[in-house]
């Protein structure tokens, strides 16, 4: 086996013949030893051996057969000899090659052909070629980046195409990019999005919008914004957003409404007047459940009067002052308001009443 001593002290010929045989001799070929000639007959078979080639005897067509043939390579090669052809070949066939790659061939649409790639290719991206339409897929692709986007490149386009990988990115725009145009576009998306909005960011338009799409929205909206004519609309559509409703809002009209299509929406009635109580309950006994603390006279003798085992909702001193008026008397046939003023003119005196309730036939009735 030859040491590379001997092989150094060859003569031309004899250093040309044997490295025709063993080309791997030439990478510990002392450097005053390797001439133009000895370097393209080692590489034109052997591509792999570019990077014992000096760099001065690197010409165009080296470059590029070595290139064809291997892309990765282009890490050895002389940067002056590289063409925007041959940069944007390498990329195609690997874009870790960005790294090898002059900045001047970095062109916009060779980086964004590879953005896609891994996140590592940002760091092979110079500032000055970070162009608006760069940005826009730096954005698209790693959406965390976005606080690094100069201002001068911030615009609706961009910020909607952020809201769109995640709406509540939203909430991580600077206050002076949360134009008309953007909030409308973040409303857009999802009405219920109106309760990350500040106070000053809602209009009516925007108020009026989200109510029509969501109605439970009208709880992030004051007062002055809540259309009426849409609350209307919200309680067509649905009788149980009248909870959603402040008490003044809750209106005679709206409150009846409900009942005659929901009764049990009694419940959700803020003022539960006796008129609404009596409603509800004529509509539906059992939504006495919703106003056993709401019972009046009047109530308590309609109860009677349809459903006397739903008595049992009724306070004590006024189940048993309604029985022992009326227990011998079908109350049936006797209109509520005809049977309130035939109690309130009886006037039963508290002794009265305890005597009646000793009757044992009352209490039989009673208990």
């Amino acid at each position: 086996m030859l040491s590379i001593e001997e092989i150094n002290l060859m003569n031309e010929l004899e250093l040309y013949n044997t490295l025709s045989k063993f080309p791997r001799f030439y990478e510990d070929l002392n450097e005053n030893r390797k001439t133009q000639e000895l370097s393209e007959m080692i590489i034109k078979d052997n591509s792999f051996m570019i990077s014992s080639i000096p760099l001065e005897h690197q010409n165009i067509k080296i470059v590029e057969k070595v290139l064809l043939e291997s892309a990765g390579l282009v890490k050895y090669i002389n940067k002056n000899l590289l063409t925007k052809e041959l940069c944007e070949y390498v990329i195609e066939s690997d874009w870790v090659n960005i790294i090898d790659i002059p900045d001047k061939f970095k062109s916009e649409k060779l980086l964004k052909s590879i953005i896609s790639k891994d996140e590592e290719v940002l760091n092979h991206i110079p500032k000055d070629k970070r162009t608006m339409g760069l940005w826009y897929e730096i954005i698209k692709n790693y959406p965390s980046k976005f606080n690094e986007v100069p201002d001068k490149f911030i615009n609706p386009k961009i910020i909607k195409l952020y809201i769109d990988i995640n709406e509540m990115n939203y909430l991580n725009l600077k206050k002076e990019f949360k134009t008309k145009n953007i909030v409308n576009y973040f409303i857009s998306k999802n009405s219920s999005n109106i309760k990350y909005l500040d106070e000053d960011e809602i209009t009516k338009q925007i108020a009026s919008k989200s109510m029509k799409d969501n109605f439970q929205t009208i709880e992030y909206i004051k007062k002055d914004f809540r259309n009426n004519d849409i609350i209307l609309k919200g309680i067509e559509k649905d009788p149980d957003n009248i909870k959603y409703l402040d008490e003044d809002e809750q209106t005679d009209k709206i409150i009846k409404y409900c009942l005659s299509k929901k009764s049990n929406t009694i419940s959700l009635v803020k003022n539960k007047k006796e008129e609404y109580c009596l409603k509800s309950i004529q509509y539906n006994i059992n939504n006495i459940i919703y106003i056993k603390k709401n019972i009046t006279m009047k109530i308590a003798l309609y109860i009677y009067k349809t459903d006397k085992e739903k008595m049992e909702y009724v306070e004590d001193d006024m189940r048993i002052k309604i029985e022992a008026v009326f227990k011998k008397i079908n109350v049936k046939d006797i209109s509520l308001d005809d049977l309130l003023s035939k109690l309130i003119s009886l006037e039963i005196s508290k002794k009265k009443l305890i005597n009646e309730i000793k009757n044992k036939e009352i209490v039989d009735i009673i208990f």
